[in-house]
Parts: C-alpha cells; sequence; structure tokens
C-alpha cells in the first residue's frame, strides 16, 4: 500500500490484506472465490482495487471490486464502462482510475475513470495504436503503455506480434516509442515494466529465447 503498511494478495481463490505491524491476514472478498487479481491502492491506502473473472471461459467479462478497508469491510462492484477495461492503475494522489478499454467502432483507448465507474475523461482518440497495461508515472505528469499489433509473417504456420512501449503526457500528448520488439505470441519482447520513483526510468522484462 502507498503507506507501506499493508501488503494485499491473493491466495486460493481469495484476496487478503497483512498489515505489517502486526502480521495478520484479513480476508476482504467475503469468502468468493473467483480469479482476482490485485490491481491498486488508492492514494489514502484505505481502499483496495481488485479485479476479477469468475472461473469460467474467457468470454466472461471482467470484473471490478472496490474493498473499503476498516473495522468493517466494504466491498462494492463498480461497473465498468467497458466490456474489456481489463487494465486499471489509480493515480497515485487523485481519486481517479486510468483505465484501457475498447469503445464501440474503436482500436482501445485510455480513459480517466472514477470509483464509481464514471467516465471523466478520454485520454487517447487516435485509431492506429491498440494500448493495454496503463500506468501513471510517480507525479502523474506522464503516462506509459503497451501496444500490441499483428505483423505479417513469411510462414503461413505462425504469427508474430509486435509489442511496444510508449510513453506520453498525462493529457495523451506528445505520444512517443520507446522500444519496439517483436516475436510469438505468449513470447513477447517486453513482458512487464515500472517506473523509478523518480520518474526518469522504465523499466522493462524480455523473455529470453530457448
Amino acid at each position: 500500500s502507498p503507506d507501506s503498511q499493508k501488503i494485499a494478495y491473493i491466495e486460493d481463490g481469495l484476496a487478503y490484506v497483512l498489515g505489517i505491524a502486526t502480521g495478520l491476514p484479513k480476508e476482504v472478498t467475503n469468502g468468493e472465490k473467483l480469479s482476482w487479481q490485485v490491481d491498486d491502492w488508492s492514494p489514502d491506502s484505505e481502499t483496495l482495487l481488485l479485479g476479477a473473472l469468475p472461473y469460467a471461459p474467457m468470454s466472461i467479462l471482467p470484473r471490478l471490486a472496490m474493498v473499503r478497508l476498516g473495522e468493517q469491510i466494504e466491498r462494492k462492484w463498480v461497473e465498468l464502462p467497458f466490456d474489456d477495461a481489463y487494465w486499471r492503475d489509480w493515480h497515485p494522489v487523485r481519486n481517479r482510475i486510468l483505465i484501457a478499454g475498447t469503445p464501440p467502432d474503436s482500436v482501445t483507448q485510455l480513459f480517466e475513470m472514477s470509483p464509481e465507474g464514471d467516465i471523466l475523461a478520454q485520454i487517447t482518440h487516435d485509431q492506429e495504436i491498440w494500448k493495454e497495461s496503463p500506468r501513471w508515472s510517480p507525479e502523474a505528469d506522464r503516462i506509459a503503455f503497451l501496444s500490441v499489433t499483428g505483423i505479417p509473417s513469411t510462414s503461413p504456420y505462425e504469427t508474430l506480434v509486435q509489442q511496444s512501449l510508449y510513453v506520453m503526457n498525462a493529457d495523451g500528448s506528445a505520444m512517443t516509442l520507446l522500444r519496439e520488439g517483436r516475436g510469438h505470441p505468449g513470447r513477447f519482447l517486453i513482458d512487464d515494466y515500472a517506473w523509478s520513483p523518480d520518474g526518469r526510468y522504465i523499466a522493462y522484462t524480455i523473455p529470453v529465447s530457448d
């Protein structure tokens, strides 16, 4: 958590919050076993953002839960504005959430969403780049994201993909390609990335070919 007092984790289909001072975990998903994922914390460390997919085929739409911590655990499901809003990142200071979602007749775009699920602003508008895994910089003045597109292959038996790392200003301007790579599906050049605390660097990981 931002205050360094709690750690959220998933175990056996349930979400838990571990208090650093007490060392005691608290289950926060009311015993409901889903394919939970820990998305992010609110800036005040009092609310946990959880994504969920039922144990079912991937055609089931994603769900989003806000878990308010305290003496009583309060969990509220949030209606997502898009069917495929799988990627979320909470603003480091403000009560806004960065999401990637696909509007009708569009590639995936980036939006700012309220904790109640209301779209507050559309950040990107281009129709060329599919966007996923967006993340605010530590000062929230920039946004990084990954883009995945298919590319032609010389073999009819394989499909190649190109996964690129971009950065732009928080308002969507000055979009810049930082790193570009290609590979087989499931073996993308860029697996994951993270901002440095001062916002000057981005670390990323790549798979090693056999």
